[in-house]
Protein backbone atom coordinates (compact mmCIF):
# COMPACT_ATOMS: atom_id res chain seq x y z
CA UNK A 1 0.00 0.00 0.00
CA UNK A 2 1.21 3.43 -0.77
CA UNK A 3 1.47 6.42 1.23
CA UNK A 4 -1.72 7.57 -0.80
CA UNK A 5 -3.46 4.57 -0.98
CA UNK A 6 -6.27 4.28 1.94
CA UNK A 7 -6.48 0.96 3.91
CA UNK A 8 -9.74 -1.06 2.53
CA UNK A 9 -11.19 -1.20 5.68
CA UNK A 10 -11.11 2.98 5.55
CA UNK A 11 -13.00 3.09 1.90
CA UNK A 12 -15.47 0.27 3.00
CA UNK A 13 -16.32 2.66 6.22
CA UNK A 14 -16.50 5.90 3.87
CA UNK A 15 -19.16 3.71 1.10
CA UNK A 16 -21.37 3.06 4.52
CA UNK A 17 -21.13 6.52 5.37
CA UNK A 18 -22.33 7.48 1.90
CA UNK A 19 -24.56 4.68 1.14
CA UNK A 20 -26.07 3.51 3.71
CA UNK A 21 -25.96 5.15 7.21
CA UNK A 22 -28.15 8.23 5.88
CA UNK A 23 -30.85 6.00 5.49
CA UNK A 24 -32.88 7.93 7.97
CA UNK A 25 -32.60 10.95 5.80
CA UNK A 26 -32.15 9.56 2.01
CA UNK A 27 -34.97 7.02 1.16
CA UNK A 28 -32.90 5.89 -1.53
CA UNK A 29 -30.46 4.91 0.99
CA UNK A 30 -32.75 2.68 2.44
CA UNK A 31 -33.80 1.00 -0.10
CA UNK A 32 -30.68 0.72 -1.33
CA UNK A 33 -29.91 -0.67 2.12
CA UNK A 34 -32.89 -2.82 1.67
CA UNK A 35 -32.03 -4.56 -1.80
CA UNK A 36 -28.27 -5.28 -0.54
CA UNK A 37 -30.20 -7.85 2.27
CA UNK A 38 -32.79 -8.96 0.67
CA UNK A 39 -31.20 -9.62 -3.04
CA UNK A 40 -29.41 -12.64 -4.64
CA UNK A 41 -25.36 -11.74 -5.32
CA UNK A 42 -26.46 -11.51 -9.14
CA UNK A 43 -29.12 -8.41 -8.16
CA UNK A 44 -26.85 -7.28 -5.42
CA UNK A 45 -23.75 -6.81 -8.42
CA UNK A 46 -26.29 -5.07 -10.42
CA UNK A 47 -26.37 -1.92 -8.51
CA UNK A 48 -24.20 0.79 -8.88
CA UNK A 49 -23.00 1.67 -5.81
CA UNK A 50 -21.98 -1.74 -4.88
CA UNK A 51 -19.58 -1.20 -8.11
CA UNK A 52 -18.34 2.08 -6.81
CA UNK A 53 -17.58 0.07 -3.66
CA UNK A 54 -15.43 -2.35 -5.98
CA UNK A 55 -13.79 0.43 -8.04
CA UNK A 56 -12.40 1.83 -5.17
CA UNK A 57 -11.20 -1.56 -3.51
CA UNK A 58 -9.85 -1.89 -7.06
CA UNK A 59 -11.66 -5.15 -6.97
CA UNK A 60 -12.72 -7.11 -10.11
CA UNK A 61 -15.12 -9.89 -10.95
CA UNK A 62 -12.50 -12.21 -9.15
CA UNK A 63 -13.50 -11.23 -6.02
CA UNK A 64 -17.05 -10.88 -6.55
CA UNK A 65 -18.18 -13.37 -4.02
CA UNK A 66 -16.13 -10.64 -1.40
CA UNK A 67 -17.39 -7.68 -2.60
CA UNK A 68 -21.30 -9.73 -2.62
CA UNK A 69 -20.06 -10.85 1.31
CA UNK A 70 -18.84 -6.92 2.44
CA UNK A 71 -21.90 -5.10 1.21
CA UNK A 72 -24.90 -7.57 2.29
CA UNK A 73 -23.30 -7.45 6.15
CA UNK A 74 -22.70 -3.51 5.62
CA UNK A 75 -26.38 -3.21 5.05
CA UNK A 76 -27.46 -4.79 8.38
CA UNK A 77 -25.76 -2.48 10.49
CA UNK A 78 -27.56 0.90 11.11
CA UNK A 79 -25.12 2.63 13.80
CA UNK A 80 -20.83 3.28 14.01
CA UNK A 81 -20.15 2.20 17.31
CA UNK A 82 -16.41 2.13 18.82
CA UNK A 83 -16.98 -1.26 19.73
CA UNK A 84 -16.20 -4.04 17.83
CA UNK A 85 -19.49 -6.47 16.64
CA UNK A 86 -17.58 -9.49 19.17
CA UNK A 87 -17.28 -7.58 21.72
CA UNK A 88 -21.04 -6.08 21.61
CA UNK A 89 -22.31 -9.43 21.35
CA UNK A 90 -20.19 -11.14 23.94
CA UNK A 91 -18.65 -9.61 26.89
CA UNK A 92 -20.89 -8.64 29.93
CA UNK A 93 -24.81 -9.49 28.67
CA UNK A 94 -24.03 -11.85 26.15
CA UNK A 95 -26.52 -10.97 23.37
CA UNK A 96 -25.21 -14.28 21.35
CA UNK A 97 -24.71 -17.67 22.42
CA UNK A 98 -21.59 -18.89 23.20
CA UNK A 99 -22.81 -21.89 21.31
CA UNK A 100 -24.14 -19.57 18.44
CA UNK A 101 -20.96 -17.34 18.82
CA UNK A 102 -18.59 -20.54 18.13
CA UNK A 103 -20.89 -21.71 15.42
CA UNK A 104 -20.25 -18.57 13.76
CA UNK A 105 -16.14 -18.87 14.10
CA UNK A 106 -16.20 -22.34 12.99
CA UNK A 107 -18.88 -21.49 9.74
CA UNK A 108 -16.96 -21.70 6.42
CA UNK A 109 -17.12 -18.49 4.39
CA UNK A 110 -20.85 -18.87 2.72
CA UNK A 111 -22.29 -19.93 5.97
CA UNK A 112 -20.47 -16.98 7.89
CA UNK A 113 -22.10 -14.38 6.32
CA UNK A 114 -25.77 -15.55 7.76
CA UNK A 115 -24.48 -15.91 10.94
CA UNK A 116 -22.52 -12.59 11.11
CA UNK A 117 -25.70 -10.88 10.60
CA UNK A 118 -27.74 -12.39 13.23
CA UNK A 119 -24.79 -11.67 15.40
CA UNK A 120 -25.50 -7.59 13.96
CA UNK A 121 -29.26 -7.77 14.66
CA UNK A 122 -28.62 -9.48 18.14
CA UNK A 123 -25.94 -6.40 18.43
CA UNK A 124 -28.42 -4.01 17.87
CA UNK A 125 -27.63 -3.24 14.42
CA UNK A 126 -24.46 -1.57 15.64
CA UNK A 127 -20.75 -1.95 15.69
CA UNK A 128 -17.36 -0.17 14.32
CA UNK A 129 -17.92 -0.83 10.78
CA UNK A 130 -14.49 0.21 9.83
CA UNK A 131 -13.57 -2.65 11.65
CA UNK A 132 -15.97 -4.76 10.74
CA UNK A 133 -15.20 -4.52 7.40
CA UNK A 134 -11.68 -5.31 7.96
CA UNK A 135 -12.50 -8.04 9.42
CA UNK A 136 -14.93 -9.87 6.44
CA UNK A 137 -11.92 -8.36 3.91
CA UNK A 138 -9.45 -10.33 5.51
CA UNK A 139 -11.54 -13.42 7.22
CA UNK A 140 -8.97 -15.83 8.45
CA UNK A 141 -7.62 -17.22 12.03
CA UNK A 142 -5.85 -14.48 12.78
CA UNK A 143 -9.52 -12.19 12.57
CA UNK A 144 -11.47 -14.92 14.09
CA UNK A 145 -9.09 -15.60 17.17
CA UNK A 146 -9.59 -11.56 18.05
CA UNK A 147 -13.38 -12.31 17.87
CA UNK A 148 -13.15 -14.83 20.32
CA UNK A 149 -10.94 -12.52 22.45
CA UNK A 150 -13.26 -9.75 22.08
CA UNK A 151 -16.50 -11.99 22.37
CA UNK A 152 -15.22 -12.83 26.00
CA UNK A 153 -14.05 -9.39 26.87
CA UNK A 154 -10.08 -10.35 27.08
CA UNK A 155 -9.14 -7.83 23.79
CA UNK A 156 -7.57 -5.74 25.95
CA UNK A 157 -5.54 -8.35 27.93
CA UNK A 158 -2.07 -7.97 28.62
CA UNK A 159 0.54 -8.07 25.39
CA UNK A 160 2.48 -11.21 25.19
CA UNK A 161 5.80 -9.15 26.15
CA UNK A 162 4.49 -8.32 29.45
CA UNK A 163 2.87 -12.10 29.81
CA UNK A 164 6.68 -13.64 29.07
CA UNK A 165 8.18 -11.22 31.94
CA UNK A 166 5.87 -12.41 34.42
CA UNK A 167 6.40 -16.22 33.49
CA UNK A 168 10.50 -15.85 33.72
CA UNK A 169 10.24 -14.47 37.09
Amino acid sequence: MSKDEKPKAEIALEWWKANIHPRDTKSRARALGARLRRGSQTKVLCEPEVHDLAKSLRFGPYRSDLIYRLVTILAEVRENDGRSLASIIGAGDKKLSPARFERLMRADDDTAIDYIRRAIIASGRRCNVRQLAGDILYWNEQTKSRWCFDYFGHSNATSETDTSKDIES
